[in-house]
C-alpha cells in the first residue's frame, strides 16, 4: 500500500532500506517479519513521504504526508490503499475464521 502511494517499485524501496527484494515480496505477501525489518521499512517510507498511525482499535492507517502527484494519479494511490486495506481484513478474517474450524493444523506438531 505504501509503497504503491510513493510509486517505489519492490527493488527501489529494497535498496533504499538496504533489505532484499524477497523480504518486501514475503511481508507484503502476509508472511512475519521481524521488528527491526519492519521498522527499517516504515522509517525508509516515511522518508519518502507516507506518514503511519494506527487508531484506537489497533488498525494501522496510510497516508500521504506530501505529493507531487497528479489530481488523476492521487485518486488512484486512495484506491489502491483502500483495496489493499480491505484485502488485508477480509485474509485476516479467512486466516481466522480458518484457525476456528481447524485448531489442530495451528498447533506446532510433535516431532
Amino acid at each position: 500500500m505504501a509503497r504503491a502511494a510513493v510509486k517505489l517499485g519492490v527493488r527501489d524501496l529494497a535498496a533504499i532500506a538496504k533489505v532484499s527484494p524477497a523480504t518486501i515480496t514475503r511481508i507484503e505477501g502476509g508472511h512475519p517479519a521481524n521488528a527491526t525489518t519492519l521498522q527499517v521499512l516504515a522509517t525508509s517510507l516515511e522518508k519518502q513521504g507516507i506518514r503511519f498511525s494506527v487508531d484506537d482499535q489497533g488498525r494501522l492507517g496510510v497516508a500521504l504526508a506530501k505529493s507531487h502527484l497528479e489530481e488523476s494519479d492521487r485518486h488512484f494511490v486512495e484506491d489502491v490503499i483502500k483495496q489493499r486495506h480491505e484485502q488485508a481484513i477480509w485474509t485476516a478474517d479467512v486466516k481466522r475464521k480458518y484457525a476456528e474450524r481447524h485448531p489442530s493444523k495451528n498447533e506446532p506438531s510433535e516431532s
